[in-house]
């Protein structure tokens, strides 16, 4: 994947019609960031975070998604 450097884009497949709630948090399980958002696009800007690996949690209703991030300084 790109790595994100000054900002991160979400983009959703489907319709969301809820509340979907972010969080950005480091390996060793500290939230970094947290966000809500409602439709299907969203960008962030990112604090100044270290280079490395993070987990992007995305919840909206029933619905829970992790995926691994790469935040390039």
């Amino acid at each position: 994947p790109n790595p994100a450097i000054a900002q991160l884009s979400i983009q959703l497949s489907a319709n969301a019609v809820e509340e979907t709630e972010l969080s950005l948090i480091s390996l060793i399980g500290e939230n970094i960031l947290q966000s809500r958002f409602k439709g299907n696009t969203h960008t962030i800007s990112l604090p100044e975070l270290p280079t490395g690996i993070y987990l992007l949690r995305l919840r909206s209703g029933d619905s829970f998604m992790s995926k691994k991030v790469y935040i390039q300084r």
